[in-house]
């Protein structure tokens, strides 16, 4: 296989093959890259068949996800949770119920400085520069909870001045799972996806909490 044989024939093939592992949106995604490093091999010289760059894939179904966040009680109940003979689940609480009241990201959450606090007549506000999009937040007030949280790991002199002691974004996950489960939180999530125009429904529990679930909760 090299860039010039991707005819239209052999990307539909391509995409055939894609299919019986993955669903629309992925193969989508790629299937961009792929053009993507052909646009890069064709501006460096290498010979590339034309039909890369106008290939398209069309009619295919989109995925109908449910949105997936938490209700009020359910935060109660994570904020409620005896942890301190559990620290690390503690902390993993700590930061999801910080991302619910704030919308940050994980990677935001981890690169967070105290610095990055300012308190002002009781009142803390939260400047940063967002990791993905290079997009500055000035002056976002915290909500009461999400300042107890920050006093609460404030007296400890982390690294670097960070202001929580963040695991990696697998690890954070992975204690958001159990979490969940501590929790016992009930129901699930129903998803639809299609690979080519086969339907494929996908049910996700609801105490399977992730990073992305407390952005969502926002």
């Amino acid at each position: 296989v090299s860039f010039a044989t991707l005819t239209t024939s052999n990307l539909n093939k391509f995409v055939s093959s894609l299919l019986l592992k993955m669903n629309n949106e992925k193969m989508k995604d790629y299937l961009k890259k792929l053009k993507a490093f052909g646009r890069w091999a064709m501006a460096h010289g290498y010979p590339v068949s034309l039909d890369l760059a106008s290939y398209e894939v069309t009619n295919f179904r989109t995925s109908n996800k449910d949105v997936r966040f938490l209700e009020k009680k359910e935060i109660n109940t994570l904020y409620k949770l005896d942890l301190t003979a559990k620290p690390n689940l503690e902390q993993t609480r700590d930061f999801f119920i910080f991302q619910c009241l704030t919308s940050l990201r994980f990677s935001d959450l981890k690169a967070l400085k105290v610095t990055n606090f300012r308190l002002e007549e009781g009142v803390y506000y939260l400047t940063l520069m967002t990791q993905k999009t290079k997009k500055k937040i000035t002056d976002l007030p915290l909500p009461e909870i999400a300042a107890k949280i920050f006093e609460k790991y404030r007296k400890n002199n982390y690294p670097n001045g960070a202001a929580f002691p963040i695991l990696s974004n697998a690890g954070y996950n992975k204690s958001l799972k159990l979490l969940g489960e501590l929790a016992e939180i009930e129901g699930e999530w129903n998803d639809v996806h299609y690979a080519g125009n086969q339907k494929v429904e996908i049910t996700v529990q609801r105490k399977e909490l992730t990073s992305h679930v407390a952005r969502r909760t926002f």
